[in-house]
């Protein structure tokens, strides 16, 4: 089991998950989304029947099947790790900009081939992820 601070204990092996309360995140099949992340919001479209969806997210083919397993990773385990089979994505030039640039806004740390989601990185998971997908 995997103890994720604020969302609870989930297993590795488990590929959807619902996301249910302010600011979740959950997975159906390939896409992923956030629930609002403010409370009145939140709240305020519970009554009106819609789902209080931010935003979502999706690989758009096979060709990106890599970074979906990092986004899988940081919305799930709020860390990436590079398997040693795996490390030729530490060589992407763009994957690379990106975990850097998030050490160094404080939103994740670095260990070896390791990232690490910051207690700051928290609020930034979101933003992290749209980078990795669009770049």
């Amino acid at each position: 089991m995997q103890y994720t601070p604020t969302w609870g204990v989930s297993h590795p092996s488990i590929k959807d998950w619902v996301g249910i309360g302010v600011g979740a995140i959950g997975r159906i099949n390939n896409t992923f989304y956030q629930n609002l992340s403010i409370k009145t919001e939140y709240a305020a479209i519970l009554p009106q029947g819609e789902l209080p969806i931010c935003c979502s997210w999706r690989c758009p083919n096979q060709d990106a099947v890599q970074t979906w397993e990092l986004i899988e990773q940081l919305t799930c385990l709020h860390q990436i790790s590079i398997p040693a089979d795996k490390t030729t994505l530490l060589h992407s030039e763009k994957i690379q900009k990106i975990l850097i640039s998030a050490c160094k806004n404080g939103w994740m740390t670095k260990k070896e081939t390791d990232f690490f989601v910051t207690n700051q990185g928290l609020n930034y998971i979101r933003e992290i992820c749209n980078q990795l997908q669009h770049g």
